[in-house]
């Protein structure tokens, strides 16, 4: 199942896939990171419980978080902060000592209950 997650107020999407076959989501995703096309689902599996891809689809840019089985919600919450600061950085928003820390803290939070969710 994939789960289409709109992160507004930021103009960027996430996609979660949990237990998908990776080799099946290149047909959908258009993956903007050639390495990530090299990939395949059982060296994913090996090695990791879920990762997050910058992708597009219909033309439309953001995230994908793809969750294997077996994973631990320590692993969502990491993927989670992923998902922000690729936010941060694709919105050109800077992390910094003294900043309000807030718009951070509600994004990563946001972003973890919706891998939750799934």
């Amino acid at each position: 199942m994939i789960k289409e997650v709109e992160l507004i107020p930021y103009p960027r999407m996430m996609w979660i896939a949990k237990n998908e076959n990776f080799d099946n989501l290149k047909e959908v995703f258009e993956f903007l990171s050639e390495e990530d096309l090299f990939l395949t689902n059982e060296e994913i599996v090996k090695t990791w419980n879920a990762i997050v891809f910058e992708v597009n689809k219909d033309n439309r840019t953001g995230y994908l978080v793809f969750i294997c089985s077996g994973y631990e919600d320590s692993n969502l919450v990491h993927e989670a902060v992923h998902v922000a600061l690729n936010v941060y950085e694709d919105c050109s928003m800077e992390l910094n000592s003294g900043m309000d820390q807030e718009p951070l803290a509600y994004l990563i939070e946001y972003v973890y209950k919706k891998l939750v969710e799934l």
